[in-house]
């Protein structure tokens, strides 16, 4: 049985290897790692090398942005306390909304692990916010798609020259339609989300041409408005996407949909 396990814990860890992917970022890379929060998005952190030598690394505020959309008061001094229990028990830092610590190249894998694991506690919190609280963006453009009667399936994965890519919607018409909602009121999250659609369309086209791509945006109370997604270097990323689509301006979505019928 010893043997068993061993091989358990041997397919397991290269399960778990392939599920990681990595690309460049302005400041350093972004990992994508095989974790998911509740909303089925990939848990990601952020690396970026220091003056001193040390790494860097941090969620980029991405999880309380995830509790803050999904309807949590961040603010509140009841979830401050949990946030402060959490950080510490996992030994590390809650600075200006982001879940970060600093490593050097010998614990930088001890590291990655208390970040990755004080974000996935700070996720389960969600779970605790008020029944009826709002909708999330992403089920407000999936109540739309029902809405228009349109024939879409969830989280579908694509492969591309490289890894493998999440999309949380497709439509599977004549453009073969993946959909990206975008929703986040921090203009660095709003690049590096843009940053990381780019690299995953870019690695698809080079595998692949059957597709059309779509990201749409939350310029609604929830989101930034639509001049602040219109910032070069969070639209620059944005201009390999096929289709961009501001949420104030979501009767275009049908109408892509139609033309591709």
């Amino acid at each position: 049985m010893a043997e068993v396990c061993d091989q358990a814990i041997s397919e397991y860890l290269a399960t778990l290897k392939g599920g990681f992917d990595a690309f460049q970022s302005e400041d350093g890379c972004v990992l994508v790692t095989p974790f998911l929060r509740p909303d089925n998005e990939a848990i990601e952190l952020s690396l970026s090398m220091l003056p001193d030598g040390t790494i860097d690394i941090s969620d980029n505020a991405e999880t309380l942005d995830y509790l803050f959309i999904n309807g949590a008061n961040i603010t509140s001094r009841r979830l401050r306390d949990r946030l402060n229990v959490i950080a510490h028990r996992f030994a590390v830092e809650l600075e200006d909304d982001q879940i970060r610590t600093r490593a050097r190249a010998v614990d930088l894998g001890d590291k990655l692990q208390a970040v990755l694991g004080a974000v996935q506690d700070v996720t389960y919190l969600i779970y605790n916010r008020a029944k009826g609280g709002p909708s999330t963006f992403d089920e407000r453009v999936e109540r739309m798609l029902i809405e228009q009667d349109v024939r879409y399936q969830q989280a579908v994965t694509i492969k591309g020259e490289k890894g493998v890519h999440s999309f949380r919607f497709y439509i599977d018409n004549r453009h073969h339609l993946p959909i990206q909602p975008i929703s986040t009121k921090r203009p660095t999250i709003a690049r590096q989300k843009a940053e990381q659609l780019a690299y995953h369309v870019l690695d698809i086209k080079l595998a692949s041409g059957q597709y059309s791509f779509m990201a749409v945006l939350d310029d609604s109370t929830t989101g930034m408005t639509a001049d602040a997604w219109r910032e070069p270097d969070i639209a620059q990323p944005l201009s390999h996407i096929d289709h961009v689509i501001f949420w104030s301006e979501r009767e275009r979505i049908t109408d892509v949909v139609l033309q591709g019928q």
